[in-house]
């Protein structure tokens, strides 16, 4: 069974996003053929993978079923499959939520579309909502993304007992397979702290420093090297 891994964490601006595009870009390199789902109307990865979303081919149209998966999906930079987004997914988000029931949009999607794809990778909302929960009950693997500080953390424990309440109300439910944590000042007590401290509740996949200057950019990279390789067999060995 291929891989559907939701990208995640309740709290917004830890590196969630810049964490899915450095994903997608190194499985595609590997020939992973990767498909990447935009599931937040902040719309922020279908910008850095080059996408264009008109009034048919968002996501908010697939999950209203005004569109399939194939028929909504472009291609971004790299040749990078891409289902985007745009801030209507608010309202969508909101139409969803009236209906009953509300969780399998995506999970439907996914089963009668993309059905080439190697792996799925979706995006997720900084918010434990109804998008959200589409794509936890979608996914098969669960990565939470964090900063070490105090309120990450927090977030990253809000989906994680998310996970936990998916799987004891409705018996389905993704594999939390660990944590990347960006943003990593190692020369800080806090960070050193937060980081011992993050280690003991789920099992970090990796680290990103905090870089700034001309080779910022290269450092973050290297190591993302590492962290696309450490997920993947995480999600294989789960699968075997």
């Amino acid at each position: 069974m291929r891989p559907v891994l939701a990208v995640s964490n309740h709290k917004g601006g830890p590196g969630k996003t810049t964490t899915v595009a450095n994903l997608v870009q190194h499985w595609q390199r590997d020939g992973r053929r990767p498909l990447a789902i935009d599931l937040d109307p902040q719309a922020n990865l279908t910008r850095i993978l080059g996408g264009c979303v008109n009034h048919t081919n968002s996501i908010g149209d697939v999950l209203t079923r005004r569109n399939t998966l194939d028929r909504a999906t472009q291609l971004g930079i790299n040749g990078i499959r891409l289902v985007g987004a745009d801030i209507k997914l608010e309202d969508t988000g909101a139409a969803l939520q009236g209906k009953s029931p509300n969780h399998m949009f995506l999970a439907s999607a996914l089963r009668s579309g993309a059905t080439d794809a190697g792996v799925v990778v979706i995006d997720c909302a900084p918010a434990a909502n109804i998008l959200t929960i589409n794509a936890l009950v979608a996914a098969t693997h669960v990565l939470v993304v964090l900063d070490p500080e105090h309120d990450a953390i927090d977030g990253m424990r809000t989906i994680v007992k998310l996970v936990g309440w998916l799987r004891d109300e409705l018996g389905i439910g993704p594999q939390v397979i660990g944590a990347v944590v960006n943003k990593v000042q190692g020369n800080t007590v806090l960070h050193q702290t937060n980081l011992t401290a993050i280690s003991k509740e789920i099992d970090v996949l990796g680290t990103v420093p905090y870089r700034r200057g001309i080779n910022a950019d290269f450092q973050i990279a290297e190591a993302f090297d590492t962290i696309a390789a450490t997920v993947w067999s995480k999600m294989e060995s789960d699968n075997a």
